[in-house]
């Protein structure tokens, strides 16, 4: 689904030579002042990055994790908050998981290989599941912030897809301007997990004692939508669905109402039938016109 998910389909300069950007995928960065540094420590902190394509038959493999090219961004003596995004076509109302590959190199020495006395460099990845583009806005829904270096780690965030376009995020936001703030992405990817379902939970409410004829009368509506059914109040307040509840109670007394209405948080359909035969027809009438609660 996703447009270059590995950086293996090239890279295109997105407005500056500083920004070479992999493909399909979109800078973002945001240049306010941060709020978890003293005051007076501003000058350096929440900088524009560079964005680099990094090529391993000129770097080595370090940093990149499968094939030639990763995605890096960095700010020397400085920090960001920042990273790249790209929008995907999706069906509606399933849970998604995207993950991306990163790698963390923040340093105030020099030595490639090792990150001594790091920025505090973090890294999460976010859905916006209404495929909007800004990654300040509070419809995206971020992952666990994770901080590790110099090892591959994959942050990873879940969420239900609300439109048929979502939009997938990364972010890095180093604290502290150290010397080397660099961050290394590859393998991105973007799974459909499962569809979710929305439903209005339903249960049928019979009279305690009820004989078997009225259950009788009632079959062909019961399995027709599947409901759940009883002589349990307490039961029938259970919920299942997202989207309410209904309890469907037959011949109730006004106790009984009196009771649901107290303690439960449901819409009462109260059905009135003099002998089994009466109930049957009013069932099977919603039925055939497939209006469930009448």
């Amino acid at each position: 689904m996703l447009q270059n998910p590995n950086f293996e389909e090239g890279f295109y300069r997105a407005g500056a030579d500083e920004l070479m950007l992999g493909n399909g995928w979109l800078p973002w960065w945001d240049e306010s002042d941060p709020t978890d540094v003293p005051d007076g420590w501003r000058e350096g902190y929440n900088r524009r990055p560079e964005y680099r394509p990094e090529d391993s038959q000129v770097y080595g493999t370090r940093r990149v994790r499968q094939g030639r090219y990763s995605q890096k961004f960095f700010t020397l003596y400085g920090t960001h908050t920042a990273g790249f995004y790209q929008q995907v076509q999706v069906p509606k109302n399933w849970k998604v998981r995207f993950s991306i590959w990163v790698q963390v190199w923040s340093s105030q020495k020099d030595d490639p290989d090792v990150s001594e006395q790091p920025g505090e460099y973090r890294v999460c990845v976010g859905i916006d599941p209404y495929g909007g583009t800004d990654p300040l806005s509070d419809q995206v829904v971020w992952g666990e912030v994770l901080e590790e270096y110099d090892k591959w780690i994959q942050p990873t965030v879940e969420t239900e897809s609300l439109a048929e376009t979502i939009t997938v995020f990364t972010k890095a936001f180093p604290r502290w301007r150290v010397k080397h703030n660099d961050s290394y992405w590859d393998e991105a990817n973007l799974e459909l997990i499962e569809q979710v379902m929305h439903y209005r939970s339903h249960y049928v409410l019979f009279p305690q004692g009820t004989e078997r004829a009225w259950y009788e009368a009632a079959l062909p509506y019961l399995l027709h939508y599947r409901v759940t059914n009883g002589q349990s109040a307490d039961d029938a307040g259970v919920v299942h669905g997202d989207l309410g509840h209904t309890i469907t109670v037959i011949n109730p007394d006004e106790e009984l109402l009196a009771y649901l209405r107290r303690k439960f948080d449901a819409d009462l359909d109260i059905i009135t039938a003099a002998t089994p035969a009466e109930l049957g027809a009013i069932l099977n009438q919603r039925v055939e016109t497939n209006a469930r609660f009448g």
